[in-house]
């Protein structure tokens, strides 16, 4: 009888076992220890799916978002036989912000996306039914729909209005692309064809629209002896027309390139 009753009771011990295993972690080993963890990643692979914390899955991104409306992150997978790379985060209103299926390439991926909030940023990475999970933590101010990115949280990017971090070198990488063979035609069919080069493309007009120089070069005026670096940074966003590269316009971001050298000789 007592036999019986010990084989009844063993059941539910091991359910009381794993009551208080989850209890005693309710991050599930979670090294960023998010309470969002466990049902986001239920969500995503379902609750029956085989994971696995991972260091060979590496997650890269700013430790803080000067721009949340562009936060770069970069996704790199030590791993053979890469299925399926998925990046999900925790604190956003939009969680799954990336699908790829290798296939024949390297399990390599950058990207950039819009943060609502600090939060952990995690790749999950299938291989043979397993997958690997990375990840890393990104804090920000937030940006929404209607506040300007380019923030920190004592606002003082928003403050100076010049945006700096946004299109700083964007107009001579483009023009420099555009002055080698073929290098304009390319620029012009990636506009067409690949939707992330023409989101990028429209994301630097609108914050080159945001931007004042006239409120920058005022807090700039703090800084001293300003003049010169406020002139190269004018020179700079005053060439920056992306559509001007793309119409075969680059004879200002040349003229300007030159400046800039014999001011740095000088």
């Amino acid at each position: 009888m007592q036999r019986r009753h010990l084989i009844a009771t063993a059941p539910l011990l091991g359910l009381l076992t794993r009551a208080r295993a989850a209890a005693a972690d309710p991050f599930d080993g979670d090294p960023h220890k998010s309470h969002l963890w466990p049902p986001l990643r239920t969500d995503t692979i379902g609750a029956k799916a085989r994971w696995r914390f991972d260091d060979r899955v590496q997650v890269q991104g700013p430790g803080f978002a000067e721009d949340p409306m562009n936060v770069p992150v970069s996704v790199r997978a030590e791993l053979d036989g890469v299925q399926r790379i998925v990046v999900v985060v925790d604190r956003n209103p939009i969680k799954k912000v990336l699908e790829l299926q290798p296939v024949a390439a390297l399990p390599v991926v950058s990207f950039r996306f819009k943060l609502e909030q600090g939060s952990p940023v995690r790749a999950l990475v299938l291989v043979g039914g397993v997958w690997h999970v990375g990840g890393a933590w990104v804090d920000s101010a937030g940006g929404g729909c209607t506040v300007s990115g380019a923030t920190r949280k004592d606002g003082s990017w928003t403050q100076t209005r010049l945006l700096l971090n946004a299109w700083l070198g964007a107009g001579h990488a483009l023009a420099h692309m555009a002055q080698k063979p073929g290098g304009l035609e390319l620029l012009r069919q990636m506009a067409e064809r690949w939707p992330f080069f023409d989101d990028l493309l429209a994301k630097l007009e609108m914050v080159c629209a945001k931007a004042d120089l006239e409120i920058a070069e005022l807090y700039l005026s703090e800084l001293g002896d300003y003049r010169k670096l406020f002139a190269d940074l004018r020179t700079e966003f005053e060439t920056g027309n992306t559509a001007a590269v793309l119409d075969g316009e680059i004879d200002g971001f040349i003229e300007s390139g030159i400046r800039w050298r014999r001011s740095e000789a000088a």
